[in-house]
């Protein structure tokens, strides 16, 4: 086995150094972009987890009764409030995204007035007050499904998840 001379070995050392230098750059810049893929890809979870736990929420209010027997009303309506307050920290103030959750909030509690107590206030003979809620109810609807809908343009920038990754 024929070995190389120092004089060669010493010529080769700048190269090898170099060598070595880009491919370890090369490896830290595709653990940089994987991190960063996967910190993208996170955050579009988060604020994909905020769009379907209110239609979950706003699917539990459509169908009240059984939703309310089966414990998905109180669940679902947990994780809205949750992913509400969340809201906060993921998107713009900007966007109205927060404006928007609110008020979808503030109408799910005309829905959940009159279905909860409705009965209540047609058994005690309180037919005026019982007609007011359900009015409320029947117009929170509509609102309802204008703000699921607006809901779906302002988060639309943000869960483009092909403008997400570039």
């Amino acid at each position: 086995m024929e070995c190389i001379s120092v004089e060669t070995a010493v010529k080769l050392t700048p190269l090898v150094t170099i060598m070595t230098t880009i491919f370890v750059a090369y490896i830290g810049w595709q653990q940089w972009r994987t991190s960063r893929d996967k910190l993208r890809l996170d955050l579009y979870n988060k604020r994909f987890d905020v769009y379907s736990k209110t239609i979950s929420f706003y699917q539990a209010l459509c169908d009240y009764r059984a939703a309310e027997v089966d414990g998905r009303l109180a669940s679902s309506h947990i994780d809205f409030i949750k992913v509400k307050l969340e809201s906060q920290f993921l998107f713009r103030p900007d966007s109205k995204i927060m404006e928007t959750l609110y008020t979808l909030h503030s109408e799910a509690f005309n829905i959940i007035g009159c279905m909860d107590i409705g009965g209540e206030l047609l058994n005690a003979g309180l037919h005026n007050e019982f007609m007011i809620m359900h009015n409320d109810k029947n117009q929170a609807f509509p609102v309802f499904d204008k703000a699921i809908t607006d809901l779906a343009e302002k988060m639309a920038p943000y869960l483009n998840f092909h403008e997400t990754l570039t």
